[in-house]
């Protein structure tokens, strides 16, 4: 590789050799070759403190060794579906959660599974996922297994929803929405929703009337910004009156990927995660991407 093609951008994945690891694996190799960008493969480990000060820990010093084997194979099988990417190896001795976050500092994307070996089944969100969530450095994508990846539905290109309300982060995750719809093929569906304003000393209809035209205004301009960026993606849009986290997770049942800023115009700007991202990333039927500003 020539020196001015080497890789100048990071993808950061999560591995553990779970089912859900080996989803998420497969969708960096696609965000790194989109962005002709180093993957980094991490999985961290951590010696067990022992419960008693008698306990006997078995094959601890193997760890080291493990993760680093989890991480090979891995790169196996990251190089079988794109043999010229480049392909980095870490193994922090941390927590999984704490080591991830550590490693989005300065990374394009982190991307987790959203459940690996340590997490109940019964649990929406894996602890290390939801820390990621909270905690990265930058955007951060967890994947979920593909239910509506490999295939159309009802015949219909498949789709990927964003979440969009005029602020700056709704921005920010409708233009890397536009790209992962460029590069899944698919086309992108820009998600507002607005309940119903209280009357206060206006006549409700004159509130009702304003807040339609800001909600068409609003989702027109987005419909202008995204084709300004990739003039072939379809884009349609969908205006909702019920509350945002719930109008977001039920059209992620029809979706590939569901993106959302960070922080919407409720969010506080002291808030790590707003409720309506949150919820989204808790809740949603396929993988989530939040998108915030680097940190």
């Amino acid at each position: 590789m020539s020196p001015e093609n080497q890789p100048k951008h990071r993808v950061v994945v999560g591995v553990d050799g779970s089912p859900g690891a080996d989803e998420a694996l497969r969708w960096a190799v696609g965000e790194a070759t989109q962005r002709n960008a180093v993957l980094e493969v991490t999985c961290c480990w951590l010696y067990p403190a022992p419960v008693t000060s008698g306990a006997l820990l078995v094959h601890v010093h193997d760890f080291p060794d493990l993760a680093r084997a989890v991480c090979e194979k891995a790169e196996v099988a990251a190089r079988a579906l794109d043999p010229d990417l480049l392909v980095e190896i870490r193994t922090p001795e941390l927590q999984p959660q704490l080591g991830l976050v550590a490693a989005s500092k300065g990374a394009d994307l982190l991307i987790t599974g959203a459940r690996g070996l340590g997490a109940f089944r019964s649990l929406l969100l894996g602890s290390v996922s939801q820390h990621c969530a909270h905690h990265a450095h930058g955007p951060v994508m967890i994947v979920r297994p593909p239910h509506l990846s490999e295939r159309p539905v009802d015949g219909l290109v498949p789709k990927v929803v964003v979440g969009f309300d005029g602020s700056q982060d709704s921005g920010r995750a409708l233009e890397w929405a536009v790209e992962e719809a460029f590069r899944l093929e698919a086309r992108l569906e820009v998600v507002g929703a607005w309940t119903p304003l209280e009357a206060g000393g206006l006549p409700l209809i004159d509130l009702q009337a304003a807040l339609d035209e800001y909600a068409h205004t609003t989702l027109d301009n987005a419909v202008k910004r995204a084709a300004a960026i990739r003039p072939e993606v379809q884009v349609t849009t969908a205006i909702s009156t019920e509350p945002a986290s719930w109008t977001l997770v039920k059209a992620s049942e029809q979706a590939q990927l569901l993106v959302v800023g960070s922080r919407g115009l409720g969010g506080f700007k002291g808030m790590l995660l707003g409720s309506v991202s949150q919820h989204c990333a808790t809740h949603a039927t396929c993988s989530t991407l939040i998108v915030r500003e680097a940190q």
